[in-house]
């Protein structure tokens, strides 16, 4: 198995410092207010003002991350040499993950997709995908469960 990145969108709800420290890249989903011009992704806009935004009258309307926007987020790691595991917003709620599938795609390097329906399934699912177990992805993604666990 090649060295591989975790990567992940911002639906995962995970502080961005918190993924930058982790060495996780991610895409981010963006928000517009109606009437305002200006798309904003998670944590760029202190939560006090957005939910101000939403007390007057103000509704964000989401979009997901675009099949564009992940591959200029997988290209430079699949440059590298290193596989990507996709750990995604789930399908059944957002066009996200199947974006991140189509990135794949195009690249013609497909990651290890990861649909994260259901969290406490990620490690079992992503042994299935891979057909070894792998100590450094078993060690990731027991901190991400811990994490959701924590919530």
């Amino acid at each position: 198995m090649n060295d591989f990145v975790i990567y992940t969108d911002s639906a995962c709800d995970i502080p961005p410092e918190l993924l930058k420290e982790w060495g996780v890249p991610y895409s981010w989903l963006t928000y517009v207010f109606d009437g305002d011009t200006r798309q904003y992704s998670n944590y760029e806009l202190p939560f006090p003002e957005f939910y101000d935004k939403m007390r007057k009258g103000s509704v964000a309307r989401t979009s997901a991350v675009n099949a564009d926007a992940f591959v200029q987020g997988f290209e430079p790691i699949l440059q590298d040499g290193k596989d990507i595991l996709y750990i995604g917003f789930s399908s059944g709620l957002s066009s996200t993950y199947h974006a991140g599938c189509i990135a794949a795609q195009e690249l013609r390097e497909k990651p290890a997709e990861l649909d994260a329906r259901e969290p406490e399934d990620m490690m079992s699912k992503a042994y299935e995908r891979r057909g070894e177990r792998h100590e450094a992805l078993e060690d990731e993604l027991d901190d991400l469960l811990d994490l959701l666990d924590g919530q």
